[in-house]
């Protein structure tokens, strides 16, 4: 800890307290005759005193006060990450799983030694801590790097160690998403990462809330890898006591190998209430994963405004 005094002024302002506070007393005892039949070194001394005085009331009128400066020094830390989506149990062997588990937790130990080490787990979602399930049916690597950034910004973060097949389904390409962290960026290669044909909706835009009698609109933004020259039904339903009624449906030509397009829904705010939709992809042949074809979301629609 440190400690420095300082005033709200310059460092000069004292000199002319000083001087001020000299002059004062000057003025006072060595010009006043009413003090000459008093011995010298008496007046001398009130005019010492008198000096300090006001000397000491010209610095308190400069406020005065104590900085202090506290170093604490905090350990880095290292965040390690692991992928829990159905893409790495199906690229890799309960064996290679478990040799992988193993080694992560040697890993956090040896680094446990001279940093903090933190786990999180990430697939649809981000999970504070690892969990070994590898169920999550998605995979959203740019939520689990502005989850760094928003959480990891403000402190001493080391580095971030990446576990995963690069595979993702959700989310923007991942490729962008990490320029916000601000600490070196270590990968593990998990499964297989090589991009398998997939058909996927990549983000979903709504209202969170409508009114009864408007339209309000739904953009959809759906993404194929390696399923050129295929064609796919793009469906939205409405689920109304447990059943579906379609309102609106269009087909898609997926002309390249990475497709990306996006369509927009008018639908009418028709009921009130929690409204719960869905949107739905016919499955191509040999799709990898279907179970991503699937999305829903819901819209509460208020009576009146």
């Amino acid at each position: 800890m440190i400690s420095t005094f300082s005033f709200s002024y310059p460092w000069w302002y004292i000199c002319f307290c000083l001087a001020l506070a000299v002059g004062y007393a000057f003025l006072m005892y060595f010009r006043d005759k009413r003090f000459a039949e008093y011995s010298h070194f008496f007046v001398k001394s009130l005019g010492v005193l008198r000096t300090l005085s006001v000397f000491i009331i010209a610095l308190l009128l400069l406020s005065p006060f104590v900085k202090t400066i506290k170093e604490d020094t905090k350990t880095p830390i290292i965040l390690i990450a692991s992928d829990i989506s159905e893409s790495i149990a199906e690229g890799e062997s309960s064996l290679e799983l478990n040799n992988y588990n193993k080694e992560l937790d040697g890993l956090s130990e040896t680094l446990a030694s001279k940093y903090e080490v933190k786990h999180v787990s990430f697939g649809s979602d981000v999970y504070t801590g690892q969990k070994d399930s590898l169920g999550d049916k998605s995979t959203n690597i740019s939520k689990f790097f502005r989850y760094v950034a928003d959480n990891y910004s403000d402190q001493n973060l080391g580095a971030v160690i990446l576990g995963t097949d690069g595979i993702f389904n959700e989310g923007s390409n991942p490729l962008y998403a990490n320029e916000k962290i601000n600490a070196p960026l270590y990968t593990i290669a998990l499964g297989d990462t090589l991009q398998k044909k997939d058909l996927y909706f990549q983000n979903v835009l709504h209202n969170k809330i409508a009114y009864l009698g408007d339209k309000f609109p739904v953009q959809v933004d759906l993404s194929a890898f390696n399923c050129e020259g295929g064609n796919t039904k793009l469906t939205l339903e409405i689920i109304s006591g447990g059943q579906a009624r379609k309102l609106a449906e269009e087909n898609i030509n997926i002309n390249s190998k990475s497709f990306f397009a996006t369509r927009t829904f008018i639908i009418d705010a028709a009921q009130t209430g929690v409204v719960r939709y869905r949107l739905k992809l016919s499955s191509l042949a040999g799709e990898f994963n279907s179970n991503n074809n699937v999305k829903e979301f819901f819209v509460e629609i208020l009576d009146g405004r």
